[in-house]
């Protein structure tokens, strides 16, 4: 049992291995795991705690307590004011209720901005998912770049070989002069040295794909060539300043900058608030 326990991650890891990742695959892991988005939705989380409690902050606050004592001994009758040994109870019970009833406004003031720093940390928490998603996308045909580069290299290569064999065939029979020999084997040279950089380019592209995943850099890991149907549009079409209007509209970083001005504003008018007597 033991062992089947111990060799179960390995398993885990050896299926994930085999499989070939799609874009969207890849997209879909770096938003769960990636550290940094975790602690942008952990800071949105905890504004909207912040906006929660200065909302329960407006609300009566109730206190109400109780004291039951006994003094059991010598002590001094108060009716007689003579001393007696007996017990003496006492009891004592309160309640305290308290409300803010003006302030300068400087409680509702203060729900509003929080309520806009939280709705600031949501769009940028967005912002982030888009970012993020752009970024494994951009990665991820960089990989698919520099593989079709590498494939093309390989390629030279054997054809470089094949023109080789043939040139030295060629040479030995005496229908070439040396020099072409010469000459095609610096050509297959050049050509060793491109594929030699461009596996190393498809190397370091899939080594920051695993890094922006979060994936242990010793594992194989293969990606899934997407197949690309380019639709055709006419860009012309498009309106700049309708494309700028739409953007204002849509872009989560516009907004959160947005409700983060509106937030700072509530917060002077809190400060002048709180020149009005409480």
């Amino acid at each position: 049992m033991k062992k089947i326990l111990f060799l179960l991650p390995l398993l885990c890891s050896a299926a994930l291995a085999q499989n070939n990742w799609s874009l969207q695959q890849c997209i879909d892991h770096a938003l769960k795991n990636n550290l940094s988005l975790k602690q942008s939705e952990v800071n949105t989380q905890i504004n909207e705690i912040s906006l929660t409690q200065s909302k329960a902050n407006i609300l009566p606050t109730v206190n109400a307590g109780a004291n039951h004592t006994y003094n059991i001994g010598r002590t001094i009758d108060r009716y007689t004011n003579t001393f007696a040994n007996s017990t003496v109870l006492s009891q004592n019970f309160y309640a305290q209720a308290q409300i803010t009833l003006w302030s300068g406004l400087s409680q509702y003031n203060n729900v509003k901005k929080n309520q806009y720093t939280y709705m600031a940390a949501k769009e940028t928490y967005e912002q982030q998912k888009n970012d993020l998603a752009l970024n494994v996308a951009t990665a991820f045909l960089q990989v698919v770049y520099t593989s079709e580069l590498t494939n093309v290299a390989k390629e030279q290569v054997n054809i470089s070989k094949l023109q080789m064999e043939r040139t030295q065939k060629l040479a030995d029979a005496g229908s070439l002069a040396m020099s072409n020999v010469y000459d095609i084997k610096a050509q297959l040279a050049n050509d060793e040295y491109t594929f030699t950089t461009a596996q190393n380019n498809y190397n370091l592209a899939l080594l920051s794909l695993k890094q922006l995943l979060y994936l242990d850099s010793l594992n194989s890991f293969n990606i899934e060539k997407p197949a690309l149907d380019i639709i055709a549009t006419d860009l012309a079409a498009y309106n700049v300043q309708e494309i700028y209007q739409t953007a204002l509209k849509t872009q989560h970083q516009v907004k959160s900058a947005e409700y983060s001005m509106l937030s700072s504003e509530k917060n002077l008018t809190i400060s002048r608030g709180r020149i009005s007597p409480t």
